[in-house]
């Protein structure tokens, strides 16, 4: 109702973005991308350009629309290395393969998520992911390393060293390693 206002001020891209995320959370995926169609071109300087992307993307992947989010993930990886948004983006791009079958480009994705963000919280959940394509392939020794390296961490949620300590356990189990897999238990 009130969009006028902020036309023409400093803080016209940040209405544009919030009025935009509350259209997301109210299930109006097509409004909320109309809403921030050519942000970009809008505003050119604007720092919220990266979340904008982010936004986009999960509006594309709930309108099932997995071509286009999976175009502006690899293009976001591009165009903003720096981001705090990036490395959440990669994370949904290897979910959205994971989920499409795609699981060899998934783990492309996760071992650029894991290598270029390796502190990023979405890392310690890449790391899991990319764990579990390997114990899939019977890649064992990769898949240990991988969930060590995430029980190691200080300072991550409780709930990922136990997810980690978990996937150890019946990494071990698969293996007959029953010693190892009670004591990770």
């Amino acid at each position: 109702r009130r969009s006028e206002w902020a036309v023409g001020t400093p803080y016209a891209a940040d209405f544009v973005f919030w009025k935009a995320c509350a259209r997301y959370e109210q299930g109006q995926y097509a409004d909320a991308l109309q809403l921030v169609g050519g942000f970009r071109s809008r505003f050119p300087e604007s720092d919220l350009r990266p979340p904008v992307a982010r936004l986009r993307t999960k509006c594309y992947l709930k309108l099932k629309q997995y071509d286009l989010a999976m175009e502006l993930f690899s293009r976001i990886e591009d165009a903003y290395p720096d981001a705090l948004e990036t490395p959440l983006c990669m994370l949904d791009w290897a979910g959205t393969m994971i989920d499409q079958g795609q699981g060899e480009d998934a783990r492309k994705v996760l071992i650029r998520l894991v290598e270029k963000y390796p502190k990023s919280e979405a890392a310690v959940v890449g790391r899991m992911w990319l764990a579990r394509i390997y114990m899939d392939r019977e890649e064992w020794p990769r898949a240990q390393g991988l969930l060590q390296d995430v029980t190691a961490m200080k300072d991550i949620p409780a709930g990922d060293h136990y997810s980690a300590w978990l996937a150890l356990a019946e990494l071990q189990e698969k293996q007959t390693n029953l010693t190892e897999a009670v004591s990770a238990l």
